[in-house]
């Protein structure tokens, strides 16, 4: 929920409410249930890591950007959840992954959105793409199937 919830406020050049309420409705719920497992256990499945804990941290890791929530609010409601978080993120292996994938988006070069740095609006990101594809049709002809 939490990508469809930043589309909607930050890429749609209109503002869309009742999108904006239903996705960021969702990510409340999400949250919430995350919410329910992180305040009775270590992790959720228990007392071992698993991918599901793998599966959440990188949307909460965004919640801020990709959605409504500021920064420091990101866990305001949610003490057990941020602590969860935190466990998570502070793992050598998590740290890892996290320098592995700077590196791999410095290369890149996309924004925090996946958008190449210098475009400023989805619309300007399709234009950019069509003018790669028409230039490459351009230069190798067109290909059917």
């Amino acid at each position: 929920m939490t990508p469809q919830a930043g589309q909607f406020i930050h890429f749609y050049s209109e503002k869309v409410p009742t999108a904006i309420d239903r996705y960021t409705k969702q990510v409340t719920r999400v949250l919430g249930v995350l919410k329910g497992c992180s305040d009775v256990k270590h992790w959720l499945v228990g007392d071992k890591t698993a991918h599901d804990n793998m599966a959440w941290v990188p949307w909460n890791d965004r919640a801020d950007t990709s959605s409504w929530v500021p920064e420091p609010d990101k866990f305001q409601r949610l003490l057990n959840v941020k602590v969860w978080h935190e466990r998570w993120t502070s793992r050598p292996s998590w740290k890892r992954a996290m320098q592995i994938r700077a590196r791999l988006m410095d290369e890149q070069d996309p924004m925090w959105n996946g958008i190449p740095k210098g475009i400023r609006s989805f619309s300007e990101y399709e234009a950019k793409i069509k003018a790669s594809d028409d230039a490459a049709t351009n230069e190798f002809g067109a290909c059917s199937l």
